[in-house]
């Protein structure tokens, strides 16, 4: 039954401490190599400002640059640099989104609903054109609980047919003649 199978000894006490150390050792010499490689800790704006400076007429390294100042709460100078990537490439959906936040982090609503409209024309996730389509709407609004609605956005059709009041609990449609 067990023809094949070798016998081998169970290591002697003396042997596993030194299995412990040698393991120990190679996570002590790899996980900080392995760090340093992410770059964690860094900030990725020089890096990224000097790829624009290589290849200005570059639109991942508009967005990308433009992103990182959108994280780093330095909205004017995102608002610029994804500006001019959707010059570049009017069909870049991440810039459009990221522009459009920026604006709206400004107070430019109007830039900002120019940009998030872009977005849904071009963008393809539909989690995020929902979203967008929410910030879209004619005013985010927070409602007393005895409503049944807690948060939500009310919408409203290009045309103006159609007015939606939206939230975690249902909704409610209103079609105008």
């Amino acid at each position: 039954m067990l023809a094949h199978a070798r016998w081998y000894p169970r290591s002697t006490r003396s042997e596993i401490p030194m299995v412990w150390l040698r393991l120990l050792t190679c996570i002590a010499l790899v996980v900080p190599v392995a760090v340093a490689a992410q770059g964690q800790g860094r900030d990725p704006i020089p890096r990224l400002e000097a790829a624009r400076a290589r290849a200005p007429q570059s639109v991942p390294a508009l967005r990308a640059l433009g992103i990182a100042y959108y994280k780093a709460k330095r909205y004017e100078e995102a608002r610029t640099v994804l500006e001019a990537a959707r010059q570049l490439d009017p069909a870049d959906g991440v810039s459009a989104l990221y522009a459009g936040l920026a604006a709206e982090a400004v107070g430019d609503l109007t830039a900002a609903r120019r940009a998030s409209t872009t977005y849904l024309e071009v963008g393809k996730t539909a989690r995020v054109r929902d979203d967008v389509q929410a910030r879209l709407g004619l005013g985010a609004f927070t409602v007393y609980s005895s409503v049944g609605l807690s948060t939500g956005a009310l919408f409203s059709t290009a045309d103006g047919t159609e007015t939606s009041l939206t939230g975690f609990r249902g909704g409610l449609t209103v079609r105008w003649r």
